[in-house]
């Protein structure tokens, strides 16, 4: 399809502002929103194109059933973690940087090789296991630009960097990939007490699904993954909220936890 460059750009701009200014407009103006995948898509990469940052890795979206009957989506989506919102467990972040304060808690890898270059797809769930030589325990911290979430569109809050806000990572574990991550648990606590838990299953049954999902996708948007690359997969445990004052703190499995307070 023909891509409407100028109404694109002006949704980049709109979000790329108010990222920069950390702050929300209502909502995209009805003429610029976002009425198909690669719209969204293209927003996502003008936008993120447009902010003082680098893109450090992947985030993969709506990586569960729930999530994909939720939105009517048939596989997953894709957004960028950037290099300046990744923080080190525990972490204590501003709330007032953030619209809101979702605490997602996620199994995260580091692709450790070149091997999964564009020009060596498709890839095999072996080759994808070889070349993620760390699995991370991380905590997405979900946000967004648009006022009107939840009610915007799919392809909205995709082309708003599908909500992400920023990354919290644990300590990394190279010895994991003879584990059954889908028979992980992982739990999230707010303030001490546990507000959910679920396990690797709930991420397309196992995370490294999910891995190798990104891997053969993104060639097919010209991308690809690259050494030193960050991939988080989705949440285990669903959302938990936090306000002003709080610290979660999520545990996976036998992989440890991770933690991040609100000041």
């Amino acid at each position: 399809m023909t891509l409407d460059l100028a109404r694109i750009d002006r949704a980049a701009h709109a979000l790329a502002a108010a990222w920069n200014m950390k702050t929300q407009i209502d909502d995209l103006p009805e003429a610029d929103r976002p009425t198909s995948i690669d719209e969204a898509y293209a927003i996502q990469e003008r936008m993120v194109a447009a902010l003082p940052d680098v893109v450090s890795g992947w985030k993969i979206g709506a990586a569960s059933q729930t999530a994909l009957q939720k939105y009517g989506f048939k596989e997953p989506f894709i957004a960028r973690i950037l290099g300046t919102r990744v923080f080190a467990s525990p972490a204590t972040v501003k709330a007032a940087d953030y619209g809101m304060r979702g605490i997602e808690t996620e199994f995260a890898f580091r692709i450790t090789t070149d091997d999964l270059r564009a020009v060596f797809a498709p890839f095999t769930r072996e080759r994808v296991i070889a070349a993620a030589g760390e699995l991370i325990p991380a905590i997405e911290l979900i946000d967004t630009r648009l006022k009107a979430w939840p009610k915007v569109s799919p392809f909205s809050f995709i082309a708003d960097n599908g909500i992400h806000g920023s990354f919290v990572i644990g300590k990394p574990v190279r010895d994991w990939d003879k584990t059954d991550l889908g028979r992980q648990t992982a739990a999230v606590s707010v303030n001490g007490k546990e507000v959910n838990k679920g396990s690797g299953a709930d991420v397309l049954g196992d995370p490294v699904n999910a891995l190798v999902w990104l891997a053969n996708a993104l060639p097919r948007m010209g991308k690809e993954l690259r050494e030193g690359d960050l991939v988080t997969t989705g949440t285990a445990a669903g959302v938990a909220w936090a306000n002003a004052g709080d610290e979660a703190v999520s545990r996976l499995g036998e992989f440890g936890t991770v933690a991040v307070r609100f000041v």
